[in-house]
């Protein structure tokens, strides 16, 4: 097998692992992950609405009356790469589900695993993806602009549970500390559909696409509205920048290749910085990507600067791999604010 295959083969191993976890807006840490129940009953309901599914079971008792069980989905982009839709299921239905646990048996709450029907099919959340399984959608070619489908590397761990906690490993202020220790994920804006912004919103889960015109780098992110359009080859801002929440870019290839992207002119901005801290009209955001030589991964280094909450700059580094290109739309579904806050009715 030539060392291209290889990498291609890793490449794809590691974005089904993606693919399983990376649908959470919201901590795992209620479930118990290394559990599984299955329950038997009748579909009641199905919501298949972002940023995640919703299913309602009925599941008769000992007592013959119905109890209902509510499993919470992964986010409908990932589910759609497993071959679900809004039709997977039906009102009345006859379903078996998997899930984990809540640690709370009471609340009678499960985390998809998968479903199986009365007919056979059976629905999953992780494994291969529905359109790698069909032979559609394999090719993975090297990218040498930076251009093509990108997905970030991280563990299922840290999308279930380490992807939700404050930033106390930042470089806080006193301001930055203060408003980290009352963190709760209620605050959360995106429990009010309101999209992430940099600089999550480049080391984000889900696929990223990057398209080169010219001296124009556009980068559209699945599951958001914000398409960056980010002038190349110019590192001078306007002396005035209309502040919004996107900001403004500049890139510009450095002396050995990398792609460095440079951008200021926020406005201020609920969780602007991370879960759980503000961002300032002072933040700047400083990205910094280096293309692998295969042309099947690359790094970003990401540096974050805001004086109002931060007493230093603080970088972090994160590794996308590359994935099959295609030329259809990435998933865009609307953001439905009762399936965003719907977890919040089983937490404290």
């Amino acid at each position: 097998m030539s060392k291209l295959r290889i990498s291609i083969a890793i490449s794809t191993l590691l974005l089904s692992v993606l693919w399983t976890a990376a649908g959470a807006h919201h901590s795992r840490a209620n479930f118990l992950l290394d559990q599984t129940v299955t329950i038997s009953g009748t579909v009641k309901e199905f919501a298949f609405r972002s940023p995640h599914a919703w299913i309602t079971v009925a599941v008769p008792g000992p007592n013959g009356k119905t109890v209902d069980y509510v499993i919470e989905g992964g986010s409908v982009g990932s589910l759609r790469r497993f071959g679900w839709n809004k039709d997977s299921l039906a009102i009345g239905d006859r379903v078996t589900v998997i899930g984990n646990p809540d640690r709370k048996p009471e609340n009678r709450l499960l985390y998809l695993s998968s479903v199986a029907k009365a007919d056979g099919t059976v629905l999953v959340v992780s494994g291969e993806p529905a359109v790698a399984a069909k032979g559609k959608q394999l090719e993975i070619k090297p990218s040498t602009d930076f251009s093509g489908i990108w997905t970030r590397v991280a563990t299922e761990d840290y999308f279930n549970v380490g992807a939700f906690s404050p930033p106390t490993h930042w470089p806080l202020n006193d301001k930055g500390r203060e408003q980290v220790e009352r963190f709760t994920m209620r605050d959360d804006p995106l429990v009010n559909c309101v999209p992430i912004t940099l600089p999550r919103l480049a080391y984000g889960p889900f696929r990223h696409r990057w398209t080169r015109d010219g001296d124009v780098l556009i980068t559209e992110k699945e599951l958001s509205p914000f398409n960056r359009k980010i002038k190349l080859g110019e590192r001078s801002f306007p002396e005035t920048l209309e502040p919004t929440r996107q900001g403004t870019s500049r890139g510009w290839l450095d002396d050995d290749g990398a792609l460095v992207i440079e951008t200021r002119g926020f406005t201020a901005d609920a969780w602007g910085n991370y879960r759980g801290l503000d961002s300032s009209t002072e933040k700047v955001v400083t990205e910094h990507y280096v293309l692998a030589e295969d042309g099947l991964s690359m790094t970003l280094t990401l540096t974050v600067e805001d004086p109002i909450y931060l007493s230093a700059p603080y970088s972090e580094t994160w590794k996308f791999v590359k994935g099959p290109d295609f030329k259809g739309d990435l998933a865009k579904s609307d953001c439905d604010p009762e399936s965003a806050r719907r977890h919040l009715e089983f937490e404290d």
